[in-house]
């Protein structure tokens, strides 16, 4: 895992994080030998999102699109119509909606020991998210920053709008079966030197101001819509779950439910300890499990936190599912992809062996098809050789990976034809699986299908 001067990125990345105009390009130039932190992923991107990084002057208000990297200090704006995911290496995931804008000014992940540290600070705008792993393994090393406050992270989701000075915060979930083992899943919002304590769902805050958090209330109804209601262009349709009522989302659980003005208690600041993490996050993508459109093991807890928080954790992992891009390969730079060797039955006495690997440092790939037919089959001869998979995934044509191979023969078989089609699959993990067909014509013709995974 690669290391980097942390210190030394979080003062160009406070610097980073405020430039604006022509002064920012000075100041984006003055930190631009700063090293680039991958931090997690854009996703599910609608209508006009744009990109302000500090770490090229060149790349100050470029467009993104699904499947782009996201680096520490980079602020992500979504215009009028528009919004977006924002995946996290340790599974955070953050939604904003229209008019919106967030920085991910820290980011810390030891993939193997699940530790580090997440901050992001949300700018403006209609937001979400839902924690990951850094906060599964120590919930007070995740926070969310707002113009004038902090929510504390407890292992949950939570939601709120950024507006004309006026902070608003709920909290949507996760409730009692939280992924980190509290009693229940809870946000602690802090401004002007007080805080209070949210850990009851479709429960929420406001900071107006240079005052403190108010009593958390219940938001109704109509609030609760507002708010699912302007995330929704930031996340793929889905269909709606049964025996709900039209309105009803992933927000909350009983927005419908008559609202309530009992006050949860409120709480004084204060401190908690953070561990050192040996490890930062600077490591290559290919290195963890990671980054480009991608690397999520979502499914892995989502029977962990409430059917909300769940569902749109689903429906974020199906629209990554499918074919995995060029571009999208190309993101990572180092590590190896070592796909187990599938024996498939071509027909009833015959099969054929799919093998692949890649080395992304190497930027090099292995595959073949190895053929062991039978005439028992119908085929003109027993034979059994091995076709050389060629085409280069890195620089495939077209930019998908989606690929056939043949009609081509195999070295030292009687006269004959093979086609061989495969196409990568996210599944969570970029390029987790392979799924491949094989035709075999000598004398007889079969095909068949298999799936390698990694």
């Amino acid at each position: 895992m690669k290391e980097f001067n942390y210190s030394r990125l979080i003062a160009g990345v406070s610097v980073a994080a405020g430039i604006v105009g022509a002064a920012g390009l000075v100041q984006a130039q003055q930190i631009a030998s700063v090293q680039a932190v991958k931090a997690g992923v854009a996703a599910a991107v609608r209508g006009e999102v744009k990109l302000v990084s500090f770490r090229t002057p060149e790349t100050v208000g470029r467009n993104i699109a699904s499947g782009d990297a996201v680096y520490l200090g980079d602020k992500v704006e979504a215009g009028p119509k528009a919004g977006l995911q924002i995946m996290l290496m340790d599974e955070t995931i953050f939604t904003i909606g229209p008019d919106s804008a967030i920085v991910i000014d820290k980011f810390i992940y030891d993939p193997e020991k699940g530790g580090g540290k997440v901050s992001a600070k949300i700018l403006r705008g209609v937001f979400r998210f839902v924690s990951g792993r850094v906060a599964a393994n120590k919930p007070s090393d995740m926070e969310v920053k707002l113009p004038n406050g902090t929510i504390g992270i407890r292992g949950t989701s939570a939601g709120g709008f950024v507006r004309n000075g006026v902070s608003e915060v709920v909290l949507l979930g996760p409730g009692p079966e939280n992924n980190v083992g509290e009693p229940g899943g809870r946000i602690i919002v802090s401004g002007a030197g007080t805080g209070v304590d949210i850990s009851r769902v479709n429960f929420g805050t406001r900071l107006a101001g240079n005052a403190g958090p108010t009593a958390p209330i219940r938001w109704d109804a109509q609030k609760m819509n507002s708010l699912t209601s302007a995330l929704r262009s930031a996340r793929p349709k889905s269909p709606q779950r049964p025996g709900s009522a039209p309105g009803q989302n992933d927000g909350g659980g009983d927005a419908g439910a008559a609202p309530e003005t009992r006050a949860e208690g409120a709480r004084g600041p204060g401190t908690e300890s953070g561990g050192t993490i040996a490890r930062e996050a600077g490591q290559d993508v290919g290195g963890a499990a990671v980054a480009s459109g991608l690397l999520l093991s979502v499914g892995a807890r989502q029977g962990a936190i409430d059917q909300h928080a769940g569902a749109q954790i689903n429906e974020l992992k199906n629209s990554l599912s499918g074919i995995t891009s060029v571009a999208q390969l190309n993101q990572i730079t180092s590590g190896t992809f070592n796909y187990t060797p599938k024996v498939v039955q071509l027909a009833a006495n015959s099969t054929y062996t799919f093998n692949y690997s890649i080395d992304f440092a190497a930027k090099n790939h292995t595959g073949t098809v190895g053929l062991n037919v039978s005439t028992a089959d119908g085929f003109g001869a027993n034979f059994a050789g091995t076709f050389t998979l060629l085409a280069d995934p890195f620089t495939q044509s077209g930019g998908s990976l989606d690929i056939t191979e043949g009609p081509a023969t195999v070295p030292g078989a009687p006269p004959d034809t093979i086609t061989v089609q495969y196409k990568f699959l996210n599944d969570g993990a970029i390029a987790k699986r392979i799924e491949h067909q094989v035709t075999y014509t000598n004398g007889a013709s079969h095909t068949a299908s298999g799936v390698s995974s990694r």
